[in-house]
Formats: C-alpha cells, sequence, structure tokens
C-alpha cells in the first residue's frame, strides 16, 4: 500500500512494525505504530472504526491462497474472543503469526493453529500448553472482505 495524503475519503490507521507471519513465525519486534492513510469506505463496510483497527503485513505462504506473502491486513483489535475457523493475528511467545484459529472437540480452552496452505502445511497444531499466547485481532481484510 503506497502513502496518500489524508483527505475526507481516509482515515489515518496506525501500522504495526512488525510484520506477522503466515509461516513459520516472524519475531515481534516492537508495536510502535505510524498512521497511514486507508480508504474509510473499506472500515464502513466492515462496521468498524480507526481507533479499533492496526494495518499490518503478512509474510510467507502458509495462509496461501487466502493471504499471500507481503499482503497488508486490516486487523480488528477490538475483537474479543475466538469465533472458530476465522484468521487471527496473534502471538505464541515472541513471535507473531497470521493463522485460522479453532476450536479442539471434546478439549475444552484447548486451541488448534490452522494454515490453509495444506499443501505445505498439512498438520494442524495444537497450542502447547503454558505457552504466551496474545490474540492481537481477527483478520477482516486483505484487499477483500473476509
Amino acid at each position: 500500500m503506497h502513502l496518500m495524503r489524508p483527505s475526507g475519503d481516509h482515515a489515518l490507521l496506525h501500522k504495526l512494525t512488525f510484520r506477522a507471519s503466515a509461516g513459520y513465525g516472524q519475531i515481534v519486534i516492537e508495536d510502535a505504530p505510524e498512521r497511514v492513510p486507508f480508504p474509510r469506505l473499506i472500515l464502513e463496510r466492515l462496521g468498524l472504526t480507526a481507533d479499533r483497527v492496526r494495518l499490518l503485513e503478512a509474510t510467507g505462504d502458509s495462509m496461501a491462497p487466502t493471504i499471500k506473502d507481503g499482503d497488508p491486513l486490516l486487523v480488528d483489535i477490538g475483537a474479543d474472543g475466538i469465533i472458530d475457523g476465522k484468521i487471527y493475528a496473534f502471538t505464541v511467545g515472541d513471535e507473531a503469526f497470521v493463522k485460522r484459529l479453532r476450536r479442539v472437540p471434546g478439549k475444552p480452552g484447548k486451541i488448534l493453529i490452522v494454515s490453509d496452505n495444506r499443501d505445505l502445511y498439512p498438520e494442524s497444531v495444537e497450542l502447547p500448553e503454558g505457552e504466551d499466547f496474545r490474540i492481537i485481532g481477527r483478520v477482516r481484510w486483505v484487499g477483500r472482505s473476509l
């Protein structure tokens, strides 16, 4: 996404300074955001406000074809809780990821981490117990609504 001058058609959004991995995990450096213009029309169609979202860039191929390496992502940081099968930006320890999260059937509180690219990443991974897990937000847009 190229930088442009803000206008009435654009909202200024924070862009996270680390890249979230759609692969094996990208080390989280820091969350210090910068503000970049983003079309208000997209926010309105998704029912989101500028203070509730962050822009971030995906890296890796594990979420292809849904999310490709370098895709800009609009993340709803106001999302609380997990909606089974939706895509989230999250951290495990000091690494950031973009993956689908699913609940483990018959195991309350257990979460599966799932990649869309099943050819290269056929296994779902159960979040290990005791890991420092934090949801950054739900991915709501990748050049289109999800």
